[in-house]
């Protein structure tokens, strides 16, 4: 999961300031070490998970998979451990695929599975952009507009975002 919400910073920030091409490119591959904080987050939203479902996640995984076997669906590559985590944050965040998309579902305790919404943009993000752009080398020649925090191309005198104008710099 920490990976998962990591790239998500990490690819909001490259998408928003323009440092890196991804084309073609696994954000996986480009993106800085998973940091502290990401690890953090996905611990609250792993125990978050737990606490409305009654459940830890492993017996939740277990459940997904007798629920795959019932159901003959599932595949060994979008059914891992890794694929569940990965799922659940997406759920979590309330984007990109859901576990269901490619697996049974299944109900504990004739409830229904559920993954709390943590949002899109919540907190974890804003201070993983935060993180991101700490670690991105260009963003330190580079830097966010003061007034709005929007990024723009290198050698702009306004803010693309705002039209705030950026102070000037200081000649060494």
């Amino acid at each position: 999961m920490a990976s998962l919400i990591w790239a998500d910073a990490w690819s909001n920030h490259v998408e928003e300031h323009g440092c890196e091409r991804l084309g073609g490119r696994s954000i996986e591959d480009i993106m800085p070490r998973v940091p502290e904080e990401a690890h953090t987050y996905a611990e609250k939203w792993a125990k978050a998970i737990e606490k409305r479902n009654g459940r830890k996640l492993d017996e939740l995984y277990e459940e997904a998979l007798a629920a795959n076997e019932r159901e003959n669906e599932g595949s060994p590559t979008r059914s891992s451990p890794e694929a569940f985590g990965h799922s659940l944050a997406y759920m979590a965040m309330g984007a990109g695929p859901s576990w269901f998309d490619d697996n049974a579902e299944f109900v504990l305790d004739d409830r229904p599975f559920e993954v709390p919404d943590v949002g899109v943009g919540g907190e974890a993000l804003v201070q993983l952009m935060e993180i991101a752009g700490g670690r991105c080398k260009a963003a330190w020649n580079n830097p966010a507009c003061p007034e709005c925090g929007a990024f723009s191309r290198p050698g702009k005198t306004k803010c693309s975002n705002c039209g705030e104008p950026f102070p000037e710099k200081e000649e060494d």
